[in-house]
């Protein structure tokens, strides 16, 4: 009898359990497949995206940065947190596709594509926050959006101003957060506790020909011949830009140039982001805005006295915003101090890997600049 029972049981477990126990084995399988292929639709290869060219630039990237500089003004006035919610799905993934899913120089130009993928997940993380936010963006000295501070009763976005003054300071004001990267005078930046070089100091913001002077010369130009010199540099090493030693790179190098080379990068990051930073700045201010909204982007990392000095007040503070809001502040609600301080580290980590890594071809392809 129990040979019979048994023998029932098998069956039915073949007939019954394999189909099942199939099944399972390969959605497993299909949900394998889609997590391994997930990185490829998130961060595309270069040759999967859209290549920008003259005609198709205005078509694919005004609709989706026009919207954000709407973003930036619904943030800016009251009561329009609805509107803001239901914009999320749409602008959120419309600038990711816009930073990963284009082209916009090929591979071998590195140095023009890492700014404006750097731009472009700024953008990213800043539109989901103004989506999520339950406040409106401020200024340190502001009550209301536009108010100017206590001293300003009359609003320079109050509804009783003429058609013309509010879409020139609407469009001003929103324009004015789109730039505000590292939120100098901004409640969600310089009002969080961030830090300014010791060197602004040295700068002259009080004065409007002397700061373009010096800005254009020591942080566009100056900087602009220290990176061109480096790579110039760079190129005469070919365990430095030849890939087929990598990367074993550093075991082709001597002692001495094992020390240069790694500060020569540090120099080369400083120089090239201050160059672009102030460039910037120097457009800006040209246009109307005070130089005191554009200080010094390094501070003088040779310097610094400890780690703490050279990464919280010397180096660039340009994502300082971007790895609290991602993974540091979420952290700290679950795990507190420590859970802000890995947060933060990991938000860089997986920034850096994703955002500053460009396949770099080999220098015989390259073309000279």
């Amino acid at each position: 009898m129990y040979d019979s029972l048994s023998n029932d049981m098998k069956q039915l477990t073949n007939v019954s359990l394999k189909p099942l126990l199939s099944s399972w084995t390969m959605d497993t399988q299909s949900i394998s497949t889609a997590l391994a292929t997930l990185p490829q639709y998130v961060f595309p290869p270069q040759h999967a995206r859209i290549p920008i060219t003259p005609a198709n630039v205005l078509p694919i990237a005004l609709p989706p940065l026009t919207l954000y500089l709407f973003l930036c003004y619904l943030v800016r006035r009251p009561n329009t947190r609805p509107i803001r919610l239901a914009l999320f799905p749409v602008v959120v993934p419309w600038l990711w596709w816009l930073t990963f899913h284009v082209a916009w120089f090929p591979e071998r130009t590195m140095a023009w594509n890492v700014p404006f993928t750097t731009t472009g997940v700024l953008f990213v993380t800043r539109a989901a926050e103004y989506t999520l936010s339950s406040t409106p963006a401020l200024k340190l000295s502001e009550r209301t959006p536009g108010d100017g501070g206590p001293a300003h009763s009359y609003s320079r976005l109050s509804p009783t101003r003429p058609t013309y003054l509010k879409v020139y300071y609407a469009l001003s004001d929103s324009n004015e957060l789109v730039q505000a990267h590292r939120g100098v005078g901004w409640t969600f930046g310089t009002g969080q506790g961030l830090h300014l070089p010791p060197l602004q100091s040295r700068r002259p913001t009080a004065h409007r020909g002397a700061w373009l002077k010096s800005t254009a010369v020591y942080d566009v130009m100056l900087n602009y011949l220290v990176v061109d010199a480096i790579n110039t540099w760079w190129r005469t090493v070919p365990a430095i830009t030849d890939p087929r030693y990598t990367p074993q790179a550093y075991e082709h190098l001597s002692l001495p140039m094992r020390v240069l080379v790694p500060v020569s990068v540090m120099l080369v990051v400083r120089s090239y982001m201050s160059m672009w930073y102030s460039f910037a700045g120097v457009l800006d201010v040209l246009g109307g805005a005070e130089p005191s909204t554009w200080p010094v982007l390094f501070g003088e990392p040779w310097k610094a006295t400890s780690l703490h000095a050279l990464w919280s007040t010397e180096w660039h503070q340009l994502s300082r915003h971007l790895f609290l809001t991602t993974l540091g502040y979420p952290l700290r609600a679950l795990f507190g101090t420590p859970g802000l301080t890995l947060g933060a580290f990991a938000s860089s980590g997986l920034y850096h890997k994703y955002v500053t890594s460009h396949p770099i071809p080999h220098p015989s392809n390259n073309h000279p600049n």
